[in-house]
């Protein structure tokens, strides 16, 4: 559908913002272009919807970078506020302050007896305290029931995971109208290759608007919903590209990278380590994959850009994610347990090789000792 000329100036704004990394800027002005074409046309548009989900995904990823990078500032300057804290025991200006109290300690005992027994006298006078609450003040539970009870408002990742959600429905929904058929060769060969045809060109909004859903949730660490994401935007990416496609190598990774950390509870201890280990080794393949797609890209002739370190840490990485953490935690227990006797051990044969560099004078005790035990031993055999 045409977009008016109104909301296309406002598109055209908020693209030259995006670029600027005007975030915030460029989220008002796709904002006020979704809602002028929804009261122009009475229904919302999926491409308008994503490019207001897009700068909302980026504003909120600029804003917790700035806020992460105030935390750590904050805590570089604690030793100093420390520092500054221990100089309140001085009188403010650098020198030290002595009070006037004699510490307990030092006091003279006849002097704590009497006030021990005086502080006793006055609570026996004034009685047990009445720790009832007035009628207007709040017991911590009830306060923390209506703390409860109020509705928790949406972080800027939530709607932007909104927005782009919508945007996926009506993508979806535009392609049922359309035959489904995949081509024999892939439509496109590269990132800046734009479709020429309508069915390709709702594919790779699919695609895109899944990566940046997929975004959202390893930011909010729904490492779940994350993997769910990134495998539907693979799947439309290899109906777009090449196997050996970048962006066919890029999904293959964030999907390992979101069922790394992805936690699924199961019933029961046994079940939960059994997710775990499919997610673990659901995660080894993907990254194979990934580093096969690279590989075979690096093959090509017309590849000229290599970059060799980024294999050399993918490889490594697929070292990692290949260790069973289970197997590596039984060698643990075992590494200790051996360390635990191999000590006993040693302990025990450095007491042997000292009872035998002992002086030979030392033997007569041991055999007086030995007669001494058999003369008293009830199993003594006379004559």
């Amino acid at each position: 559908m045409a977009l008016s000329n109104e909301v296309e100036a406002l598109v055209n704004q908020g693209v030259k913002l995006l670029a600027s990394k005007k975030y915030d800027d460029a989220a008002e002005k796709f904002s006020n272009a979704c809602e002028l074409h929804l009261q122009e046309t009475g229904r919302d548009d999926a491409g308008l919807l994503f490019l207001y989900g897009k700068a909302l995904f980026e504003n909120a990823v600029s804003k917790s970078e700035i806020l992460g990078g105030q935390s750590e500032e904050q805590e570089e300057e604690k030793p100093q506020q420390d520092d500054e804290a221990n100089e309140v025991g001085k009188d403010g200006t650098g020198n030290f302050s002595f009070s006037e109290d004699v510490p307990l300690a030092e006091a003279d005992e006849d002097q704590v007896v009497a006030a021990e027994e005086e502080a006793e006298d006055e609570v026996q006078q004034e009685g047990p305290k009445d720790t009832k609450h007035d009628g207007n003040q709040q017991s911590a539970s009830e306060e923390h029931e209506e703390n409860e009870n109020v509705p928790k408002e949406d972080s800027e990742f939530d709607i932007a995971w909104d927005v782009l959600d919508s945007a996926r429905g009506l993508f979806e929904e535009q392609l049922k109208q359309h035959p489904q058929t995949v081509p024999d060769v892939p439509p496109l060969k590269g990132v800046r290759d734009e479709p020429k045809d309508q069915i390709t060109k709702i594919k790779k909004n699919l695609a895109d608007v899944y990566d940046f859903l997929g975004q959202v949730s390893l930011e909010t660490e729904n490492f779940a919903q994350a993997s769910i994401d990134f495998a539907n935007c693979l799947k439309y990416r290899k109906e777009l590209y090449p196997a050996y496609s970048q962006l066919i190598s890029e999904s293959h990774y964030m999907i390992s990278l979101a069922l790394e950390f992805t936690k699924e509870e199961g019933a029961n201890e046994e079940e939960t380590l059994k997710l775990e280990e499919k997610a673990r080794l659901q995660a080894v393949e993907h990254m194979k994959q990934a580093i096969s797609c690279i590989k075979q890209r690096y093959s090509l002739p017309e590849t000229t850009s290599k970059d060799e370190n980024l294999l050399q840490d993918m490889e490594q990485r697929l070292q990692e994610l290949e260790r069973d953490p289970l197997k590596e935690l039984e060698q643990q227990k075992m590494d200790i347990l051996k360390g635990i006797l191999g000590q006993a051990t040693s302990n025990s044969s450095s007491e042997k090789e000292q009872d035998a560099n002992k002086p030979v004078n030392d033997l007569t005790g041991m055999v007086r000792k030995r007669k001494a035990n058999v003369k008293n031993s009830p199993n003594k055999r006379t004559n």
